[in-house]
Protein backbone atom coordinates (compact mmCIF):
# COMPACT_ATOMS: atom_id res chain seq x y z
CA UNK A 1 0.00 0.00 0.00
CA UNK A 2 1.63 3.52 -1.23
CA UNK A 3 0.10 5.24 1.49
CA UNK A 4 0.88 2.95 4.43
CA UNK A 5 4.59 3.30 3.12
CA UNK A 6 4.58 7.07 2.81
CA UNK A 7 3.27 7.12 6.26
CA UNK A 8 6.09 4.99 7.84
CA UNK A 9 8.60 6.77 5.84
CA UNK A 10 7.33 10.21 7.37
CA UNK A 11 7.46 8.16 10.80
CA UNK A 12 11.32 7.69 10.53
CA UNK A 13 12.02 11.50 9.07
CA UNK A 14 10.24 12.56 11.69
CA UNK A 15 12.43 10.79 14.09
CA UNK A 16 15.45 11.24 12.68
CA UNK A 17 14.62 14.58 12.65
CA UNK A 18 14.35 14.29 16.44
CA UNK A 19 17.36 12.85 16.88
CA UNK A 20 19.25 15.10 14.85
CA UNK A 21 17.91 17.90 16.93
CA UNK A 22 19.28 16.27 19.75
CA UNK A 23 22.60 16.00 18.66
CA UNK A 24 22.61 19.40 17.35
Amino acid sequence: DVFERHRVVFTVGTSLASVATAWA
